[in-house]
């Protein structure tokens, strides 16, 4: 008996669990700031957190600035380029206290469909602000993506395993 229970309850979770259980970024969401409708690029947007968000510059080869900014960084990878984006933050929220926001919670899509996280080494004006309702910042984000890749999109991942898409240009 606990044998067919058991592969009932590994039919259900299989095909009838959201899409997003799993973390599936790419399901065919239409909603604006979705992967397949991202916000436009060098708006501010909202997000559900209270921050609001811009893009404000994209630099798709920044290794030169990041090599000058600490002379240890490592170069990227064979097939690989570094892009940085600045984006400005204004926390929006209705907390009293500061809020954190972090170049960790920001990653990037291109043509390929492949998430790249941060990681560029140390790099000028690495996004780390702690911010009270109203303060706002720039900071830059830098990702290590492939090198054919194209259509860039940043993505904000607003709470554990939920994202926002943003267009880079």
């Amino acid at each position: 008996m606990g044998t067919r229970l058991l592969k009932y309850f590994i039919f259900i979770s299989l095909f009838f669990l959201p899409n997003n259980f799993y973390g599936n970024i790419f399901a065919g969401e239409h909603a604006l700031g979705s992967f397949n409708n991202p916000y436009p690029s060098a708006t501010p947007q909202v997000m559900p957190d209270g921050w609001l968000i811009e893009v404000i510059k994209f630099n798709s080869n920044a290794w030169p600035v990041i090599k000058s900014e600490n002379q240890f960084n490592d170069p990227p990878s064979s097939g690989k380029k570094m892009a940085m984006v600045t984006v400005r933050v204004v926390n929006d929220s209705t907390s009293t206290q500061p809020n954190l926001i972090k170049a960790k919670k920001f990653s990037m899509v291109g043509s390929k469909k492949e998430l790249y996280g941060d990681g560029c080494g140390v790099i000028p004006n690495e996004l780390d602000k702690s911010l009270f309702f109203g303060g706002e910042g720039t900071g830059n984000v830098c990702f290590e993506v492939g090198e054919s890749e194209t259509d860039f999109l940043l993505v904000y991942e607003h709470k554990y395993n939920d994202y926002i898409f943003l267009k880079i240009e």
